[in-house]
């Protein structure tokens, strides 16, 4: 940053050449440096790119350099660096980022003796944090840095020592080179390409014949007809639009509405966090943001957003369960028939898309290749999805490999089939032995206690997770709170176990006599327990302001209350709206615009992540953040996640999902 770039308020008239400790009109402190009437940059810029495309056009390399900057106490911007960097919810300031171009770096060295580049060499030191992913991920690593290792550290070393007279230790993650190529294509590419031209193939060819059948008004009922439109593409697009036709699946008709309110809130809390992690020209703006109050609020409620769909799950499972059993009351007498029978259809709905996804980000993905940012954002994905693809297929990617799974919103899946697992062979039991439901009730409701209570108490975690920049920079991991108290089936049961309990009182009531009284009571349980909710949010800022401890002894007890009253709320509010037809919000939830889109959640929920790191990896430059651009980007990426949604839909949920009915049908006929 120049000086004549400055504004003038910020300038100080030092002839001693001492530091300036001056406040800007956003509060953020900055250092100068006034030598005479020359002041420059008060500190080192988080982010600096070279020019991307310029730079391999004239047939250099490009690289990205982590540097950490060498503690220097005598030196005041040192000490300012330190003091920011203290606050979690700041950037880490001795922690810089170098796009360089080895050419340029090669003529700003230019001129320099022997001595002085020896003296710029910065030796390794410790720090406490992490800042370089595993080297497994950078293959070509340690030839990179034997190669421009030395120029990058000199090249650095050369802009910081001048401008703030500070040194630091500067590394290379990875390279890109002007004679870089795409890797050729192994069996699994080819696998990926052929499957996914065979599923556009079949949808082109089942449309036509669809058409062709219903322009000489065919019969569609014989099974080879029905197979043979199985992928059309108007066929599978008018099941969108179709609404349920038994009473039950009418009420509860409003969670697709549910779902897609949900969905737009996870798209655009993803897309705030992805803005997080890319370089940025205004990083205060982010620190400002999270250091806000009201975005504070705002920032305790977002790891509940999941519990919404968790609640929902054990709601459906619980209320399809019990009305197949007792249509059918020799299920009884089979009930591991009826366990076997589920899990396998659960399988059957989530794996097709599932796989595909986990195949094409293993395969194609890794082949996106727009911007310098590639190998750590796209490539490390991809490269996950090759070793860590078991731990995703035997669901335990909540527990296992957790910072180092395929698909990073995947942990969903895995938490909600160890719930459905879980739930399942609750019910039946429930059901086959009325007696014990008492007991599974209390384990389930201890377990949502205890379960985040003990973790929180022994590995001395807050009881809420708080924004801070730090979890997200500049490994693109999570931090110990998320991967303990998020993901886990122990800890996040509240929702699920809260929504079987919702399934199995509106089974209990939804016909009897005493259902009037029941609505009533269940009126005044909903507002209840929205105002427990409410209450149990109040100390929440306390907390994030610092004003309470938040590793108190209390602190653990809050906590796994807050949890629980978020999934007991939201458990109320499904089971009470279900109930009331008349309800207001039901009524906007059902809208018939909104039934399509819940549909799409599924494949919204697979492809929302990889897009956006997509998009980040094709920025070449540090960006400005700003809410026009933050609604922009999530107006863009929600649009982009419904049209591949759809696609996905079309082509493998809905076509996998008719291929299935077909062959129960012709199980049955035979």
């Amino acid at each position: 940053m120049a000086a004549s770039s400055l504004p003038p308020d910020l300038f100080a008239d030092r002839s001693d050449g001492s530091v300036v400790v001056q406040e800007k009109n956003d509060g953020l402190k900055n250092l100068e440096y006034a030598t005479g009437n020359h002041v420059k940059a008060t500190l080192p810029d988080l982010y600096r790119y070279d020019n991307y495309v310029q730079c391999l056009e004239q047939g250099s390399a490009f690289c990205m350099v982590r540097a950490v900057v060498k503690p220097n106490s005598s030196n005041e911007v040192w000490n300012q660096v330190q003091d920011i960097s203290s606050n979690a919810r700041n950037y880490r300031y001795n922690l810089l980022e170098r796009a360089l171009c080895i050419d340029r770096c090669l003529r700003s060295l230019e001129g320099l003796g022997q001595r002085q580049l020896q003296d710029m060499l910065v030796q390794p030191f410790s720090v406490d944090f992490a800042y370089l992913k595993d080297s497994k991920y950078y293959p070509l690593q340690s030839h990179h840095r034997k190669l421009y290792g030395e120029v990058a550290s000199l090249c650095v070393n050369q802009e910081i020592r001048s401008d703030f007279g500070l040194e630091a230790y500067a590394e290379i993650e990875y390279c890109h080179e002007p004679s870089r190529t795409a890797e050729p294509l192994d069996t699994w590419d080819v696998v990926c390409i052929s499957i996914i031209c065979l599923l556009a193939g079949m949808a082109v060819v089942g449309t036509i014949l669809d058409h062709h059948l219903k322009k000489k008004s065919t019969d569609h009922g014989s099974i080879g007809l029905r197979i043979a439109t199985i992928w059309s593409i108007s066929r599978n697009f008018q099941s969108l639009n179709t609404p349920p036709k038994s009473a039950q699946n009418k009420d509860f008709l409003f969670l697709e509405g549910f779902r897609f309110v949900t969905m737009v809130s996870i798209i655009l809390l993803h897309t705030s966090m992805e803005l997080v992690r890319v370089p940025l020209q205004n990083p205060e703006i982010v620190e400002e943001t999270v250091s806000n109050p009201a975005m504070a609020a705002i920032s305790l409620l977002t790891p509940n957003l999941v519990q919404w769909f968790f609640t929902i799950g054990g709601l459906l499972l619980t209320v399809n369960l019990l009305d197949q059993l007792d249509k059918d009351p020799k299920c009884d007498g089979r009930w591991w028939n009826v366990l076997w029978d589920k899990v396998v259809n659960r399988l059957k709905r989530i794996l097709p898309v599932y796989l595909l996804v986990m195949l094409v980000t293993a395969t194609l993905y890794r082949r996106i290749q727009l911007g310098p940012l590639h190998e750590r954002i796209v490539g490390s994905e991809s490269k996950n999805c090759r070793t860590s693809w078991w731990s995703n297929l035997l669901f335990v990617n909540n527990y296992i490999n957790a910072n180092e799974t395929c698909l990073r919103a995947s942990w969903y899946l895995s938490a909600d089939f160890q719930f459905y697992l879980f739930g399942l062979f609750a019910l039946l039991t429930m059901h086959r032995f009325p007696k014990t439901c008492k007991y599974w009730i209390g384990f389930m409701v201890t377990l949502n206690l205890a379960g985040p209570c003990l973790e929180m108490w022994f590995r001395e975690l807050p009881p809420l997770f708080t924004s801070a920049i730090r979890i997200s920079t500049p490994l693109f991991i999570e931090d110990e709170w998320l991967e303990r108290m998020y993901k886990p089936f122990h800890t996040s049961s509240a929702g699920y176990f809260y929504g079987i309990m919702a399934g199995l009182l509106y089974h209990r009531f939804k016909t009897s006599a005493n259902s009037i009284l029941f609505k009533k009571v269940l009126s005044a349980v909903k507002l209840l327990a929205m105002c427990c909710l409410a209450a149990c949010y109040l100390p929440a800022l306390f907390i994030y302001e610092g004003k309470m401890d938040p590793l108190s002894r209390m602190m653990p007890t809050y906590g796994a209350l807050v949890k629980n009253c978020f999934g007991f709320t939201v458990a109320t509010l499904l089971i009470h709206m279900a109930l009331n037809k008349r309800d207001r919000l039901r009524q906007l939830m059902q809208h018939r615009y909104l039934l399509p889109l819940g549909k799409l959640t599924y494949c919204v929920y697979h492809n929302n992540v990889l897009l956006l790191a997509a998009a980040s990896s094709a920025i070449h430059a540090p960006v400005i953040v700003s809410v026009p651009r933050l609604i922009l980007c999530t107006a863009i990426t929600l649009v982009l996640s419904y049209g591949l949604g759809l696609v996905m839909f079309l082509l493998i949920e809905q076509p996998v999902a008719n291929l299935l009915a077909s062959k129960s049908s012709s199980k049955k006929r035979i």
